[in-house]
């Protein structure tokens, strides 16, 4: 029998199928999908915690619409400190203080955009995925305090996902 953390991953997975065409939804009924959360629930039995928190692993999905998507762009992982990463990837909504990449993201934007104003310092960029842009990590968790220990996990994920991205209609833009 599933652990609620497992069955709660399963319905977000599920959500996620809804969102994003049904070409989707064979990965996540996948035995590939099943090893990414049994491999996290492993985790999680001997205290390893995980970050942004369950609820928002899919996050970058449910804020940007897939037949608006345009453009992609992929950082590495989650911000590995507790309640920063929201599941959109350089966006820290769940802490006030800007992180020092979404800091130099807004600088940017800020400097081109807006003639050196900070008119752009909103660390959600949930706005800039409800435009079209997807805003993902190279894995959906990281580790808490320790870059670079999901990469494996998420892999078979991300390799389907970028195919499926492949042959989106539309033309898209990535950024890495």
């Amino acid at each position: 029998m599933k652990s609620a953390k497992s069955r709660f991953f399963l319905s977000k997975a599920s959500e996620l199928a809804i969102i994003i065409p049904c070409l989707f939804k064979s990965f996540i009924f996948s035995s590939d999908f099943d090893k990414i959360l049994n491999e996290l629930w492993e985790q999680s039995k001997i205290d390893k915690r995980f970050t942004p928190p369950l609820k928002q692993v899919f996050r970058a999905f449910e804020e940007c619409p897939y037949d608006q998507l345009k453009v992609v762009i992929v950082g590495q992982e989650p911000y590995i400190n507790i309640e920063s990463a929201d599941g959109i990837a350089f966006s820290c909504s769940n802490n006030p203080r800007l992180e020092t990449s979404l800091k130099f993201m807004l600088d940017e934007v800020n400097r081109t955009i807006y003639g050196g104003n900070n008119l752009s310092i909103d660390p959600d960029l949930k706005r800039w995925s409800n435009q079209g842009i997807l805003l993902l990590n190279s894995t959906l968790t990281s580790e808490i305090g320790k870059s670079g220990q999901h990469y494996e996990i998420w892999k078979p994920f991300m390799a389907y996902l970028f195919d499926l991205l492949n042959h989106n209609e539309n033309k898209l833009i990535y950024l890495y």
